[in-house]
């Protein structure tokens, strides 16, 4: 093989890992995950619990196992609506339904299994509410219910971005200023640059490297379930951008 080929074919294999790797690390950033503790009817903590977390629309399950801490995780999860079921030798099933899971969060859901057959199944119909300590970030969700109802001028999702605590826009509510694709560029996160905000769909990076925080091809707003703001606290996962990451 000449030299030239070589090289040729190395440089196309780095470009191609380049390529694949970001995308990878993309998409991770708007998996979310599940977790919690399970416990006895005292409190004290069930080591070797299967919990299995699963889609309610796909009907995709992902498993997972309690630690000798009586703690389970289950990450790289879609944003969606989630069923965690809780089973263990000697314990009556235990399944949280309805949990709701928006882009890049983490929701912890507990449970305290009770004494009996695993035939019985104790059904707790949504998730409690409980503070979040998994991570040090603050998200705002714009949920599809604002998205639908919302009177948007132009119908571009840009102008909702607004709706969120601490954001501010260089531009009238529903003006015609947001129907340009520098509406994202002149939205400023808790008084950041809006040049430095970091707009994502579905993982992957799309703002314009000559204009940043531009986005580049705004999808319709029909097409968007849900918007996520990363307002404070933003963990390694939202690079790129000072500003703030808008997870579409």
């Amino acid at each position: 093989m000449s030299v030239h080929r070589m090289k040729t074919l190395l440089g196309c294999g780095a470009i191609a890992c380049l390529v694949f790797c970001n995308n990878a690390f993309g998409q991770a950033q708007v998996l979310g995950k599940i977790s919690g503790t399970i416990t006895d009817s005292t409190g004290a903590v069930v080591p070797g619990a299967r919990v299995t977390v699963t889609d309610k629309n796909t009907q995709q399950s992902y498993p997972s196992t309690t630690n000798d801490s009586g703690y389970y995780v289950v990450v790289n999860l879609p944003a969606g609506t989630y069923d965690v079921t809780t089973e263990k030798e000697g314990f009556e099933r235990c399944t949280n339904a309805g949990v709701h899971l928006d882009p890049a969060e983490a929701v912890q859901v507990n449970c305290a299994l009770q004494v009996g057959q695993v035939t019985q199944t104790v059904e707790v119909s949504a998730a409690a509410l409980s503070v979040q300590t998994e991570e040090s970030k603050v998200s705002r969700v714009i949920n599809d219910t604002q998205i639908e109802e919302m009177p948007v001028n132009g119908r571009n999702f840009a102008t909702l971005l607004a709706l969120q605590p601490g954001v501010v826009q260089a531009f009238s509510f529903n003006s015609f200023q947001g129907m340009n694709l520098f509406a994202t560029q002149d939205t400023h996160v808790n008084g950041l640059r809006g040049d430095s905000n970091n707009v994502q769909i579905e993982g992957s990076p799309s703002t314009r490297t000559r204009a940043n925080g531009a986005i580049v091809a705004a999808p319709s707003i029909d097409a968007i379930g849900e918007i996520n703001i990363v307002t404070t606290g933003y963990m390694p996962e939202y690079r790129r951008g000072a500003g703030g990451p808008m997870l579409i």
